[in-house]
């Protein structure tokens, strides 16, 4: 089966998966691959592009992403911060549906703000670079 089988029907199960900096997150508990996801993702992202062909412009992509800031195995997410503060870096969104996982966006992290409950990631995609 495949991603476009998979997303056909009407309970599609499809759930976000972010990979950052090689620590990967989701809403749900659950290992990809070989890769364990922290299921501290609070939302699921939106992904909006747009082109206006007369004009020749295009609208960067935006996404917002919201991490659960409370302990998870004794760490919070802003913890990893201290350690670097992830501006510059890369980040990338997959759905995971029961079949395969599908890359749907990859971007740069441009603006983080967290305060004890929630961590904000703001992600800008890759057409500038």
């Amino acid at each position: 089966m495949s991603f476009e089988n998979d997303i056909k029907g009407q309970n599609t199960q499809l759930f976000p998966v972010v990979e950052i900096d090689g620590i990967w997150y989701s809403t749900n508990n659950v290992t990809v691959g070989e890769n364990y996801c922290k299921p501290i993702l609070m939302n699921i992202p939106s992904i909006k592009e747009s082109v206006d062909v007369e004009s020749r412009k295009f609208k960067i992509s935006n996404v917002s992403l919201q991490f659960n800031n409370f302990p998870f195995d004794g760490v919070r997410f802003s913890d990893q911060l201290s350690a670097s503060s992830l501006i510059n870096t890369e980040a990338t969104i997959y759905f995971k549906s029961p079949s395969e996982l599908k890359e749907v966006y990859k971007g740069i992290i441009r603006r983080i703000s967290h305060d004890d409950s929630s961590a904000k990631i703001e992600l800008e995609d890759l057409t500038e670079k």
